[in-house]
């Protein structure tokens, strides 16, 4: 949390730092998406809906291949993996 732009030096009291906190993890939890979980939420992967947004990404990045290969280097994309354990 500290080495996120928006993590305060200091709190001016322990209710604002619940409230920054509790901000802060609605954030990182339902909107912030994760490299290493495959550009999901943690909400999407903790939920089982990742594998069914994997599916959507990838048929996104085919329609967008059929028109226009070259921008790909004419090779299909693939949506990341999803992590077998998180």
């Amino acid at each position: 949390m500290k080495y996120q732009p928006s993590f305060p030096a200091l709190f001016g009291s322990l209710a604002d730092a619940r409230v920054h906190s509790v901000q802060f993890f609605t954030l990182y939890n339902q909107q912030h998406r994760h490299f290493s979980i495959a550009m999901m939420t943690p909400e999407n992967v903790h939920t089982g809906r990742a594998a069914d947004l994997r599916k959507q990404r990838q048929v996104t990045l085919a329609e967008n291949f059929q028109r226009t290969p070259n921008r790909f280097k004419h090779h299909m994309p693939q949506a990341q993996k999803l992590p077998t354990t998180a």
